[in-house]
């Protein structure tokens, strides 16, 4: 039975590769015809492309997805930043057949997730966009944000938000926090401790009209915060 379950689960890793590749390589023809023809309603061109595979019940919004999914690859490709910098062969030629062998590898490594979102531009499908190429590029804390949201652990924006800040502090050295201190100019006292005591007041200041299993909850925790207080705060 094991084996069977292996044997299927091999079947279906290969056909979600091959549909990654079929849509990549349907991307990147879409971008040689923009590349020729634009926006504009040329015969053959562009638009044409794109409203016959409308008719082929494949939505518009895919198509470009598809074109996203493929600029990434390419880019990756040539080493280049922007798409306009690629040179693209003619499809059919030798030097493209060689091309979408190199993108056939590249999309082994792709997930299905690469068909869904593409490579967007801008917002939080776009930071989604980077986790999952993250994921597919071999990083694990990426993956594993991944199958947090998958599991129901994360929610997508909180995975999004803290694959971003694993980023920026990359390599960076953390810095303490403030607990309590004076402020240097005002020689007023600053930090952490001054919020919460804000925090608290504006908490007591609406007790009552706090659901009763909360304050419940909270009056097990203020008990045991107050058997830690130093002794000049008692």
């Amino acid at each position: 039975m094991i084996q069977e379950i292996i044997t299927i689960s091999h079947d279906l890793r290969e056909h979600l590769r091959k549909s990654c590749f079929d849509a990549v390589r349907i991307g990147a023809r879409l971008l040689v015809l923009h590349k020729l023809t634009g926006e504009n309603e040329t015969p053959g061109g562009f638009r044409a492309a794109l409203d016959a595979l409308e008719g082929e019940a494949i939505p518009r919004s895919t198509a470009y997805r598809w074109i996203n999914a493929a600029a990434a690859l390419l880019g990756k490709h040539f080493e280049a930043d922007e798409l306009a910098e690629i040179e693209l062969p003619e499809p059919g030629s030798p030097a493209w057949i060689k091309l979408e062998s190199s993108m056939e590898i590249a999309c082994r490594g792709m997930s299905v997730r690469r068909l869904t979102i593409g490579s967007a531009t801008n917002g939080d499908e776009a930071r989604l966009d980077k986790l999952i190429t993250s994921a597919e590029d071999g990083d694990s804390d990426a993956e594993a944000m991944l199958e947090k949201v998958a599991s129901g652990e994360l929610t997508l924006v909180q995975a999004i938000r803290a694959n971003a800040g694993r980023k920026t502090t990359k390599g960076k050295n953390r810095k303490d926090p403030i607990y309590l201190d004076i402020d240097g100019r005002t020689g007023e006292p600053r930090g952490l401790f001054c919020k919460s005591l804000i925090t608290l007041s504006n908490t007591f200041n609406r007790w009552d009209s706090i659901d009763e299993i909360a304050r419940e909850k909270a009056r097990s925790a203020w008990k045991s915060l107050v058997a830690q207080l130093p002794k000049d705060l008692r």
